[in-house]
């Protein structure tokens, strides 16, 4: 089985990825295919296995994942318009499509998958007067969706926009973002370097309700580091 995408041209007849036009993760040996080329890129995959293909439209990247992990970026710069595609050469075989009505095996992103052009934008934050490219991280950072599937990579969002959110001055939205690390880890030292700088700054008696009685786990963690 191949999996990958093709543009409009490219020929129905052949396996993702073994012409121009098209790109594919082949499960017989774990490759992937672009045209003539073809190099290692992950495991084999088989009967029962779940592959996502997925599409950065930012920075034009494809990355797959085998269930439910991240195997990195496959394939660069894929500017043209595209359409999913999937190749068999078993006879009788068959597979199940999943185009988002069902709820995906990888659902959020790590830090492998933040592309390095957003990664870049956070020196120019620290230009207090950058407001433009501000307001567009707002955007981009609070639609980070987050999922308790995989604690792990939930984290790792969280830290992210509590360091976004301290730096351009929300420290609510920090301080909350922070109360979820705590619940997922109580004694976490990156919460406490925050929640140290936070409360040298602002006034912890004007947040929420509902993060202000969980002060005593930050205070707690605090002590302990």
């Amino acid at each position: 089985i191949g999996i990958g995408f093709c543009t409009q041209a490219a020929s129905l007849n052949n396996m993702p990825g073994w012409e121009d036009g098209s790109w594919g993760y082949h499960g017989d040996d774990g490759k992937k295919f672009y045209g003539i080329m073809d190099e290692p890129y992950g495991p084999k995959f088989m009967t029962g296995d779940i592959i996502g293909c997925c599409i950065n439209f930012r920075n034009s990247t494809v990355f797959y994942t085998r269930n439910g992990m991240n195997l990195g970026i496959a394939f660069r710069d894929l500017k043209k318009a595209l359409y999913p595609c999937v190749g068999m050469l078993s006879p009788g075989g068959s597979i199940g499509a999943n185009f988002g009505y069902r709820k995906f095996k990888y659902m959020i992103m790590n830090d492998d998958d933040i592309d390095e052009s957003l990664k870049e934008n956070w020196a120019e934050l620290l230009d207090p007067y950058n407001y433009k490219l501000i307001s567009q991280q707002i955007f981009k950072f609070s639609d980070l969706k987050l999922s308790s599937e995989t604690e792990q990579n939930v984290n790792i969002i969280l830290k992210y926009r509590v360091k976004f959110y301290f730096l351009i001055g929300e420290y609510e939205k920090s301080f909350a973002d922070m109360v979820i690390l705590l619940r997922n880890e109580t004694h976490n030292t990156f919460v406490s370097k925050y929640f140290k700088e936070i409360r040298l700054i602002a006034n912890l008696d004007e947040f929420p309700e509902e993060t202000v009685n969980v002060l005593y786990i930050l205070n707690a963690c605090e002590e302990v580091t």
